[in-house]
């Protein structure tokens, strides 16, 4: 089965997301962390997978907070 556009876009956006997440790890730069969690989030939330959804948001929520609040 090919491809669509939209799942072409959001697959990109996922890769995007998770090299930024590799990459945050080097750095410990919370809006790295930040970023890579939206990016991935919305791969997932188009396939519809809602526990990778649950598991980014909670990841999000947790850079946030220690962005806003560290």
């Amino acid at each position: 089965r090919r491809m669509s556009v939209q799942e072409k876009i959001s697959s990109r956006i996922g890769y995007l997301g998770a090299g930024l997440l590799i990459s945050a790890q080097w750095t410990i730069n919370p809006s790295l962390y930040i970023l890579g969690f939206i990016l991935v989030t919305v791969q997932v939330a188009f396939r519809k997978q809602w526990n990778l959804v649950a598991l980014n948001l909670n990841g999000l929520v947790a850079w946030l907070t220690h962005f806003l609040l560290g």
